[in-house]
């Protein structure tokens, strides 16, 4: 039997220093509690998760690096034979964690959510911008050797700035990009309240913006593409099919829901 490259995303907490209008309660978590899982519970989950064959480990939220057992958790999975983890974060304590991180830095991938280049985009406040502070660690990050990509969520708000946050990541910081529409929730946080159900959706329509809206451009900065192509954290043909753009040495993934999944 063929084995199946796959990977396990733990959201080790609800809880984010951040409020972002396209989120949901939780983040990624399945809970809307607020609520930060027992370390002794993840070790098991992860232990469990290895003894079936799963190396790879995507740790997210909420915000994973406020919790205070998150350097002793990269330790944990580390300590397991050919594991390796991508840390999904919006970048506030990343450096607080730097040693840690440059020892395994051959095993481990962070990913930075940076949608904007600007604070404020249409009297929408964007905290999850190219700040001083996002530059400055990814800097210092990539100083030490370590693999950093910022992922993009794209919507009607932020869509002006998206084609000049890709040249910036890509051609001044080195960074690998990848871009991803808006996912369909029953629930956002939204621009000062919640919204829910109906309302919910009405926010999501319109907000979206469809991914072929950059395919031109992409092609044209590219000096080449491939569809379908992988980092290798999930093996070709799982999930949704994404295109890569190559740039230097550098790439930029399009994560574009309306493909569909595959099996």
């Amino acid at each position: 039997m063929k084995k199946i490259n796959t990977y396990l995303a733990i959201a080790i907490t609800t809880y984010c220093n951040y409020q972002c209008f396209y989120c949901k309660e939780g983040g990624e978590s399945i809970s809307n509690k607020k609520e930060t899982i027992p370390f002794q519970k993840v070790k098991k989950i992860i232990e469990n998760a290895y003894n079936i064959g799963i190396t790879n480990f995507r740790i997210t939220g909420g915000e994973p690096t406020i919790v205070p057992y998150f350097g002793e958790l990269i330790e944990f999975i580390m300590n397991f034979k050919d594991t390796k983890i991508r840390i999904n974060t919006n970048g506030y304590l990343i450096l607080k964690y730097l040693d840690v991180i440059v020892k395994y830095k051959e095993r481990l991938y962070i990913i930075f959510s940076v949608d904007s280049i600007s604070s404020n985009l249409n009297g929408v406040n964007f905290t999850k911008f190219l700040s001083d502070n996002v530059i400055s660690s990814t800097r210092v990050l990539k100083e030490n050797g370590i693999s950093v990509r910022y992922n993009i969520v794209v919507t009607a708000l932020n869509e002006c700035e998206v084609k000049e946050l890709i040249i910036k990541a890509i051609d001044e910081l080195h960074v690998n990009v990848k871009l991803l529409d808006l996912n369909k929730f029953s629930e956002y946080l939204g621009y000062g309240n919640k919204v829910e159900g109906k309302d919910a959706y009405k926010l999501w329509e319109k907000l979206f913006v469809p991914m072929k809206n950059f395919y031109n451009f992409l092609e044209d900065i590219a000096s080449d593409s491939e569809e379908n192509w992988t980092t290798g954290f999930i093996g070709k043909n799982h999930g949704i099919p994404m295109t890569s753009y190559f740039r230097g040495e550098n790439w930029i993934q399009v994560k574009d829901s309306t493909k569909g999944d595959q099996l």
